[in-house]
């Protein structure tokens, strides 16, 4: 793993233990669990994310998980990895961009339980390019989750969107 890299993801690891270390001095439960929980769940992430890239196994297993163009230019600028070419960054800046752009728009309109899914399968799909069978497990896990944590364990509302939900 390259030296921009390991620091890069060291700082957000000590940025989500820090933070989940600070929710447990809050004192009413309410204010806690939100934090705790984000913050527990992003520092076990980062530790899978060290774990999958010291496997080379794991690395090619994973490899649309952890391929992520602001590490390729961290390492570029450090004299590190080759550059990509500048027509196919901006190419996929753009779809990211765009991708990104078309969740926010349809998280407004029909809300987020439709959003989130459709986000994640066209990202997997199109940005990634994953196979339709990873895209829909990693999409339904995702939405499992977010629907365990936010709406049964937080007692929060989904976003329905402009037109109430579907």
């Amino acid at each position: 793993m390259p030296l921009g890299e390991r620091l890069l993801m060291g700082l957000f690891l000590a940025f989500s233990v820090a933070a989940t270390v600070l929710t447990l001095g809050f004192k009413q439960p309410e204010a806690r669990s939100f934090p705790l929980i984000v913050g527990a769940a992003t520092s076990l992430l980062i530790v899978a994310y060290f774990v999958i890239r010291r496997s080379a196994k794991l690395s090619t297993r994973f490899r649309a998980f952890i391929v992520d163009d602001l590490f390729v230019k961290i390492d570029a600028g450090a004299g590190g990895a080759a550059e990509i070419p500048d027509r196919a960054v901006l190419h996929r800046e753009r779809m990211l961009i765009a991708l990104l752009a078309g969740f926010v728009l349809l998280a407004w309109i029909v809300g987020l339980t439709i959003a989130v899914p459709a986000f994640l399968v066209f990202t997997m799909r199109g940005f990634a390019g994953e196979s339709w069978r990873t895209s829909l497990i990693v999409s339904g896990g995702t939405c499992f989750f977010l629907y365990v944590v936010f709406v049964e364990i937080l007692r929060l509302k989904l976003h329905f969107g402009l037109m109430g939900g579907l």
